[in-house]
């Protein structure tokens, strides 16, 4: 998704490069950083938290790629891309969340 994001995010304007576009992209990377940071962790609750997290994220992404749209930044279908795969992830997460939940006990 991060990937798909950064191509997305090269369709804003210059003068977005310091503001849609840095905030897009971070919040992207900040999905998988927070999987790969809370599966280094010690307890199942531990990377729970950070899975909370990396949603938190991924619905930052959602509205931005809005946002955007809104503004006339990117198109409806460019949108609708990112946002697919946003809303499978965040359906992923938070199975895999449960999962983790049950098994800490």
């Amino acid at each position: 998704m991060a990937l798909e994001i950064y191509g997305l995010a090269e369709h804003l304007p210059q003068e977005e490069r310091y503001g849609l576009v840095s905030q897009l992209r971070r919040a992207a990377v900040s999905v998988a950083a927070n999987i790969v940071e809370g599966h280094a962790r010690a307890t199942p609750a531990e990377f729970g938290h950070f899975l909370s997290i990396a949603i938190g994220s991924l619905a930052e992404v959602q509205y931005l790629l809005l946002l955007c749209r809104d503004i006339g930044y990117l198109s409806g279908e460019q949108v609708q891309r990112g946002e697919v795969l946003a809303a499978g992830l965040v359906r992923m997460m938070h199975k895999f969340k449960d999962t983790i939940a049950d098994q800490d006990g």
